[in-house]
């Protein structure tokens, strides 16, 4: 039987933002069997991690080698020596009690726990009312509609916790770019896994701002990106042969002709032109990967 270093391991990418990130890491207990790891992606000179607990290891990716969340992510797992692997993004924090939830899992014969989580308005601070798939956790009854949705529509690495052994089976991977380097990573998981659980427990708080991408998105920057994420969504959902998960992309690129006037159509098509062409560039790797 492997024998592990710790119990649970941490991965929390940080960029700029650490008082953000000293929340989170209170949120985490300390314990012997509880490894965290920091990534720190280039942050500015004065937005580095400043951390008082001293169970708390730091990789620090200096401007040469960053590439976002996804290559932070990437190095954590190289670095995480425990039986089970977990994600936190440095402004969110974990639900008081979480860990005794998690406890209760950690000798099960399974590869992933999905659990339950919280949506709170980075703004006003109040609890934003569940989407479909917190309502379809809550209701889990075992069946294969329900079981399929939380596998394939949970595309972040935060709402699961994986077994270190069974990611490292796969080779599995976070992707290095900016727009949704954890949805082939969540879904490789999804498409994976034989035996899971699935905790309807809410054990995360995830801060969802008025910026972010799915929400009420209304910069240039955040509707390209939700444009880029429906198209590897659909084609993603395409090679799993779940259509029913696929999405109108024709309304997100309504909305990207309102911000004409502030870049021409020439660059709105360039920057849509190098995403697809990235996407397509990936397709024969995302079908041996998601098919092996």
């Amino acid at each position: 039987m492997q024998e592990y270093q710790y119990t649970y391991s941490f991965i929390i990418p940080h960029h700029n933002s650490p008082e953000l990130l000293n929340r989170c890491l209170d949120s985490i207990p300390q314990r012997e069997d509880i490894q965290i790891i920091v990534v720190d992606d280039n942050s500015a000179e004065d937005k580095r991690p400043c951390i008082k607990r001293d169970d708390v290891e730091v990789i620090y990716i200096d401007a040469e080698h960053t590439k976002g969340a996804g290559r932070a992510r990437n190095y954590g797992l190289k670095a995480a020596k425990g039986k089970w692997l977990l994600f936190a993004d440095c402004d969110d924090y974990y639900y008081d009690g979480f860990l005794e939830v998690l406890d209760q899992y950690k000798d099960k014969d399974i590869e992933v726990l999905y659990f339950n989580y919280y949506f709170i308005d980075g703004i006003d601070k109040t609890i934003i009312q569940d989407n479909n798939l917190q309502k379809t956790i809550l209701s889990y009854d075992g069946s294969k509609e329900k079981t399929d949705y939380i596998k394939f529509r949970n595309n972040t690495p935060w709402t699961k916790m994986a077994r270190r052994d069974f990611v490292k089976k796969y080779k599995m991977y976070f992707e290095e770019v900016v727009n949704g380097n954890d949805i082939l990573f969540s879904l490789f998981i999804g498409t994976k896994t034989t035996h899971f659980k699935i905790c309807p427990s809410r054990l995360y708080f995830y801060i969802r701002n008025k910026e972010s991408i799915g929400t009420k998105c209304q910069t240039y920057q955040d509707i390209m990106g939700r444009i880029i994420h429906i198209f590897k969504y659909n084609y993603l959902y395409k090679i799993l042969g779940h259509n029913e998960y696929r999405e109108n992309v024709l309304l997100e690129l309504a909305r990207l002709l309102r911000y004409s006037n502030n870049k021409t159509r020439y660059n709105v098509l360039i920057d849509l032109m190098k995403n697809l062409f990235y996407i397509f560039n990936k397709r024969k790797e995302w079908y041996y990967v998601l098919n092996e």
